[in-house]
């Protein structure tokens, strides 16, 4: 009984002091709504990146990348050489050009967003046919994207190189 009655008395001296209790929890869940509105820009970023990659627009691929562009593929694969850094254009021209030059209906779509701040961590999936030899490329990715101001400011690849070593035939 002492125990309920002091529960009581400090929660009607909270209400006569003017403490806020409904206050305490304000600030969290306003901090709270900023990250789910940046992590909700940063995915609808990412669903227009994986559809401009699949239909080659590279306008929106350039809108979407911040001028200053660090562009990391995956080690081992056969277009890691492709790897740029610097100006949007750059990557365009590295690693979209000749994935486009070399795979007919090229795609990577994701399956699963990680975000955490700046970044989101991509799983999915790429699909395409080789040009010169009809194989079939299919593979797993992770992507991790680094976000300034709006835009892809950083991107490293993480896939199953054997497969696109396998898939993607003949240099």
């Amino acid at each position: 009984m002492t125990i309920r009655t002091t529960l009581i008395a400090a929660l009607l001296g909270a209400c006569v002091l003017g403490v806020p209790m409904a206050g305490a929890t304000e600030a969290p869940r306003s901090a709270a709504s900023e990250d789910l509105a940046r992590d909700a820009a940063h995915l609808a970023i990412l669903d227009r990146f994986y559809i401009a990659s699949s239909i080659q627009d590279e306008a929106t691929i350039a809108e979407l990348l911040g001028s200053a562009m660090i562009w990391r593929e995956g080690k081992g694969a056969r277009l890691a050489g492709r790897s740029s850094d610097g100006v949007s254009g750059a990557v365009l021209e590295a690693v979209f050009g000749p994935v486009a030059a070399r795979f007919e209906g090229f795609s990577g779509s994701a399956s699963l967003y990680l975000p955490s701040g700046n970044q989101v961590v991509a799983m999915g999936h790429y699909g395409g046919y080789n040009r010169s030899t009809d194989d079939l490329l299919s593979a797993g990715f992770v992507h991790v994207f680094t976000f300034s101001e709006g835009r892809i400011v950083h991107f490293e690849q993480f896939t199953d190189t054997p497969l696109w070593s396998e898939d993607a035939g003949p240099d």
